[in-house]
């Protein structure tokens, strides 16, 4: 539940400060979030499929910032 409220806060944030469009290209960094979580607290070893996935969205969000 506090976690919901925290990722609300940095949305309506983000929002207010970039706007909703840039906003949005930094939604497509959640996978790569989760994928840090999973690896830091459960242990998860990331595939190689999963590397190739987050380099492809990192990539995609710096094409779209340029």
């Amino acid at each position: 539940m506090v976690s919901m409220g925290v990722a609300y806060f940095f949305w309506y944030r983000g929002l207010r400060v970039l706007g909703p469009t840039r906003t949005a290209v930094y939604a497509n960094l959640q996978p790569i979030i989760a994928l840090a979580v999973a690896w830091a607290f459960l242990g998860e070893i990331p595939t190689i499929f999963q590397g190739v996935g987050a380099a492809t969205i990192v990539a995609g969000v710096f094409l779209t910032r340029s």
